[in-house]
């Protein structure tokens, strides 16, 4: 466990001032929880000495960890699909399925010996 002390923030400051880093990182390279970390970031946050620089993305493409760097400066904004471009993914995934359940279904028949 790592007391919050001077020594912790100056190590925090230090490295963010030399690298673009996730609260993961942070959390790693200080040796303070996540919870602690996050909480940290959201203070430098408040007063404007942090700003998110980036997103990286989770397995499906979707902006979840911010990507911290030292300095003001607008934070980039997280990227969220439209309406529209959902329901065209889902009509595509759908459509895709109806295609292969069909063809799944003429492979069954013809191997239990029925045209149809």
């Amino acid at each position: 466990m790592v007391k919050i002390n001077q020594e912790t923030y100056a190590l925090a400051i230090k490295y963010l001032i030399k690298n673009d880093a996730t609260i993961h990182q942070l959390a790693e390279e200080t040796g303070l929880h996540y919870v602690t970390a996050s909480s940290l970031i959201k203070t430098f946050r408040k007063h404007k000495l942090v700003h998110v620089c980036d997103w990286e993305q989770d397995k499906r493409g979707r902006d979840q960890t911010i990507v911290i760097r030292w300095g003001s400066g607008s934070d980039k904004k997280r990227y969220s699909m439209t309406t529209a471009e959902r329901s065209r993914l889902y009509r595509a995934r759908r459509k895709n399925n109806e295609t292969f359940t069909v063809v799944q279904r003429m492979g069954r028949n013809e191997q239990a010996g029925r045209n149809t």
